[in-house]
């Protein structure tokens, strides 16, 4: 009888985990590796993927944050230094160069499921046994424009949302109000957010402003400028020469790689990417240099 407890136990121990069961048959388990509503606000996808929201208590950065252009990240392989990058920016195109495998796509997923694709690539024909530990070192940052005293890039720390980003860029100006802000996420516009409502890394935050208080007009650069930050609009600017304001380019800009962030007639916050250095500027805009592969 103990041989066979000791067998039962062992095989329970190795059994994989599952969902639930019923009548005692086992479901199968739940793929958990999937895009989180928020990025798309939807709730299906042509490709088979389930979107869902994290459930309570989950923390977005630490459970299934995507990596995104602008997040640092570090990769390391157990045992093997040459094959472990201690800081690495994701370039615009979420390429990154790695020893041995060359340019990897790492836009999208998260640290788990690169864990494992760098696992399956280093066991193909490379190592036996690759331990790989995928971390992000940094986060890209928050934009806070508007009725703010600081407005421009701010470092994102887990947890924040809208108040605690207020308080980053110094509280609200003079002619600033908490009412009607406005979150843009990866091209979606969540109006009229609370102080409390969840940010996450790249989100771009407009604090509403007083119309009968006068008070100067921004514009903000951020990504491969010499001088990245807050400089004040002035009518006639374009792309170009909004770039000259923060001291042109870095020695790893792409002229290609140009995104502007600004709110249309209607109110709402959109993306413009790849846009030509003759574009118009408007008051308000967060303009992003991406950096070039080479």
């Amino acid at each position: 009888m103990g041989k066979w407890l000791v067998l039962v136990s062992a095989l329970l121990w190795q059994a994989p985990a599952v969902s639930g069961s019923v009548t005692g048959i086992a479901l199968a388990p739940i793929d958990l590796d999937y895009r989180f509503q928020h990025r798309t606000g939807t709730q299906g996808t042509g490709s088979g993927q389930v979107r869902a929201t994290p459930a309570a208590g989950t923390s977005y950065v630490t459970g299934e944050y995507r990596i995104s252009p602008g997040d640092v990240i570090s990769v390391r392989v157990f045992g093997e230094p040459d094959l472990s990058l201690e800081r690495v920016r994701v370039p615009a195109d979420g390429l990154i160069s790695y020893p041995l495998l060359g340019q990897i796509l790492v836009d999208g997923h998260t640290v788990r499921s690169l864990e494992r694709r760098f696992t399956a690539m280093l066991r193909n024909g490379y190592l036996r046994k690759p331990t790989v530990s995928v971390s992000i070192v940094e986060y890209r940052p928050v934009f806070v424009k508007g009725g703010v005293n600081n407005a421009g890039a701010h470092e994102y720390a887990e947890g924040l949302n809208v108040e605690k980003a207020i308080a980053l860029a110094g509280g609200l100006s003079k002619s600033g109000r908490k009412e009607g802000t406005t979150v843009l996420r990866e091209n979606d516009s969540v109006a009229s957010v609370g102080l409390h409502h969840p940010v996450f890394p790249g989100d771009v935050i407009t604090i509403p402003e007083v119309a009968e208080i006068e008070s100067k007009e921004f514009i903000y650069l951020y990504g491969e400028v010499k001088q990245p930050g807050s400089y004040e609009f002035r009518k006639g600017l374009t792309v170009e020469k909004a770039l000259a304001l923060a001291g042109g380019f870095s020695d790893r800009a792409s002229k290609r790689k140009i995104e502007i962030s600004r709110e249309d007639r209607n109110g709402d916050q959109v993306r413009l990417k790849k846009v030509s250095l003759n574009l118009p500027i408007e008051a308000g805009d967060v303009i992003t240099v991406g950096a070039s592969l080479f």
